[in-house]
């Protein structure tokens, strides 16, 4: 199959590694990466009501924004995009509604997924690496304190930007995640098995191994 004929979701929880894992597929197969997450937090970003609003809703109170309110900015994205590449979904869907929104989304696109990869981990691996995981507000970058940065670093050694550490990372917060993703996304990886197209692949070894695992069943 051609690259250009992927259109891959990939699910888990935080922590599982499905955005590193997006990334260098993405690479890879020179694929457009939609990340809800990222478009999210910057729009969250801006000085706007609606800003504020998404903010508090995504990293105070560490809840899912409304699903219709996801759905009309992920038609917004797609819209964006070239049809001549496949599409990696990250971060989206995260629940039954958008699950088959992205169907019918699809399918006036001439386009179907061909792959859901799902990376379930523990809740203690959740908790450790969401809990060593820092953020650049400036470019975005994820880094892993005391792996990929000294833990006390506060500037992002890419594009100098502040470091920190987001709000929905911290152990409330990840609580809360949690107890939301058992409860809405899980049966989105039930939907996607009942289709045939869902592929488990644990998030708990090597970045490496997982990589080569996911992409094991895409050549």
């Amino acid at each position: 199959m051609k690259s250009s004929s992927f259109n891959i979701v990939i699910l888990g929880p935080q922590g599982s590694g499905k955005g590193t894992q997006a990334k260098m597929l993405v690479k890879k197969f020179q694929m457009h990466h939609l990340e809800m997450g990222g478009i999210l937090r910057r729009i969250a970003s801006k000085k706007t009501t609606l800003a504020i609003k998404v903010n508090r809703i995504i990293n105070i109170d560490g809840r899912l924004l409304p699903s219709k309110f996801v759905i009309d900015i992920l038609k917004q994205e797609l819209d964006k995009l070239p049809t001549s590449r496949g599409v990696l979904f990250d971060g989206f869907p995260r629940n039954l509604e958008q699950a088959r929104a992205l169907d019918k989304i699809l399918k006036l696109l001439n386009k179907s997924l061909t792959h859901v990869f799902y990376m379930p981990i523990s809740h203690q691996t959740t908790i450790k690496r969401l809990a060593a995981r820092r953020t650049c507000k400036k470019c975005g970058r994820i880094f892993i304190a005391g792996q990929d940065m000294q833990r006390n670093i506060r500037q992002c050694p890419v594009c100098r930007g502040e470091i920190y550490h987001r709000e929905d990372d911290k152990p409330i917060a990840i609580a809360k995640r949690l107890a939301i993703y058992h409860k809405r996304t899980l049966p989105v990886v039930k939907y996607y098995k009942q289709r045939g197209i869902l592929i488990t692949t644990s998030g708990e070894p090597s970045v490496q191994k997982v990589a080569k695992d996911i992409i094991s069943n895409l050549v």
